[in-house]
């Protein structure tokens, strides 16, 4: 056990010791905590305690042991939540009043309908699965890696957890039991009545988990990526052009594979140390714990989900297309995630990466690129320079049509170009300052403020990209000309 796993631990006990003081023999670890620990998991960090009574005071209990803050989770359940050091999280939750057995059946799956008294917790996390109630074979579920229904309400009691299946498969190698897919895909439509953040939470959960892409294919298999993100389930069958292998979903998962990939191959393509300065910059949090990698797969589900909308047929060249799918899809992937309740600036980045996921390869054939297009693309792209270019190159990795190799090894020359540009860029903060500042160009150019003047500070910003060693008196005349062109 490693030195901070041996710290959560003790933390732990301590919660469950003054939960068992506060209500003696009444107390009980159920669900999630008992499933992971089973599994092997020594450092579990969200422990769930049932109680046969009123949880108030247990949670009061565990508080003041911790040291940490409480507070109440909802009206409906009356339950109570404590957060403490190294991120453990107790939750406390009254017992069903009609007991431990009935308790356990109203939960979702067999493997989480487990439960362990405190007096045997006394070594946790260590446990003697002779210890664990077990109703309904939970145990040797877990064994065979099967996700089961508890029983025939279980999804339809509750639909958000039609998602929850999805996502363990997202986050470890389970099978999903023939009866529970039926089941699932029978209460999927009731998704429709839940609040978005939980939905959305839970969406982040598989696109963000270790294995994504079986998450998504079992939603869709479950009937939630219909009832959920029917712009997503659109994308099936819709056909492409010859430039393309696959349909339009095929190539969306494509993309998001070729993405997870680069996460750990980025270094093929480019060198070492562009790569580990990629990997940093995406490994920065956006907002509400996202990270710059996460909005990044986001990005790759979302790039192309205005296609059928926008799809049509050229007669003169006898060919599909997709004319401003970039800038429709813009607009509807602000509404797929504002319906999630993500963070704005989530939202807003992945608008972004959705709004220019092409333009890397509108340069491919403008090669060899001058500075002034090096500076368009950067200054076009910011704040997801870095991100669009990688979701720029998995794209092309993922479109395998007509002369595929030859565009794909063109695409990942401009990568190699384009990419430490974009981390010099970032890392500096943008654009280079302008020389001249507003008050000294309205003086000097005796102007007096006005729509000129963004302009005349845009040029001078250019120009020093362009010439780094740009002197004081070009950089006016930059100003100069670009507020006569106004």
């Amino acid at each position: 056990m490693t030195a901070h796993a041996a710290a959560t631990a003790d933390i732990a006990r301590a919660a469950l010791a003054a939960a068992d003081a506060a209500a003696p023999g009444r107390v009980w670890i159920v669900g999630g905590a008992i499933r992971d620990v089973l599994l092997g998991d020594l450092e579990p960090l969200d422990l769930d305690l049932a109680v046969d009574g009123d949880p108030a005071g247990v949670a009061k209990a565990v508080a003041e042991a911790l040291n940490a803050p409480r507070f109440p989770l909802s009206d409906r359940f009356g339950g109570y939540r404590v957060t403490a050091a190294g991120g453990i999280q107790v939750d406390v939750m009254p017992l069903h009043p009609d007991g431990l057995d009935a308790d356990l059946l109203r939960r979702d799956l067999t493997v989480n309908a487990l439960a362990l008294p405190l007096a045997a917790a006394h070594a946790w996390p260590q446990l003697d699965p002779a210890d664990v109630v077990d109703r309904v074979h939970g145990i040797a579920d877990l064994r065979s890696r099967v996700l089961r229904v508890c029983g025939p309400s279980s999804l339809t009691d509750d639909p958000l957890r039609v998602l929850r299946i999805a996502r363990a498969v997202a986050g470890a190698p389970w099978t999903v039991d023939g009866e529970t897919v039926r089941r699932a895909q029978h209460a999927a439509p009731g998704l429709h009545g839940v609040a978005g953040e939980r939905i959305g939470a839970e969406i982040r959960a598989i696109v963000c988990g270790t294995r994504p892409l079986l998450g998504l294919e079992l939603l869709s298999t479950l009937g939630g990526t219909a009832a959920v993100l029917p712009e997503l389930e659109a994308l099936e069958g819709v056909e492409q052009s010859g430039y393309h292998h696959l349909d339009v979903a095929g190539h969306t998962r494509e993309v998001l594979g070729y993405t997870l990939a680069l996460e750990h191959s980025l270094d093929q393509f480019v060198d070492p140390d562009v790569a580990a300065a990629t990997h940093a910059i995406h490994g920065r949090e956006i907002a509400g714990g996202w990270t710059g990698a996460e909005v990044l797969r986001l990005g790759a589900l979302l790039h192309d989900i205005a296609k059928p909308r926008t799809r049509v047929w050229f007669e003169e060249r006898r060919m599909i297309g997709f004319p401003n799918h970039d800038r429709v899809g813009r607009e509807m992937t602000g509404e797929i995630l504002d319906r999630l309740r993500y963070p704005r600036k989530v939202i807003r980045m992945a608008q972004a990466l959705t709004l220019h996921h092409l333009r890397l390869g509108f340069l491919v054939h403008a090669q060899p690129l001058d500075e002034a297009a090096v500076y368009g693309y950067l200054h076009t792209c910011e704040p997801v320079e870095v991100e669009v270019t990688v979701l720029g190159l998995a794209d092309r990795l993922a479109t395998r049509g007509r002369r595929a190799e030859p565009a794909i090894e063109a695409h990942a020359d401009l990568t190699r170009l384009m990419l430490p540009r974009a981390v010099a860029w970032r890392e500096a903060g943008g654009a280079p300052t302008p020389l001249h500042d507003g008050d000294a160009l309205t003086s000097q150019l005796e102007r007096p403020p006005g729509p000129w003047l963004a302009d005349a500070l845009e040029a001078q910003r250019r120009a020093r990209f362009i010439d780094p060693a740009l002197t004081p008196d070009a950089a006016l005349d930059a100003a100069r000309a670009a507020a006569d062109a106004r």
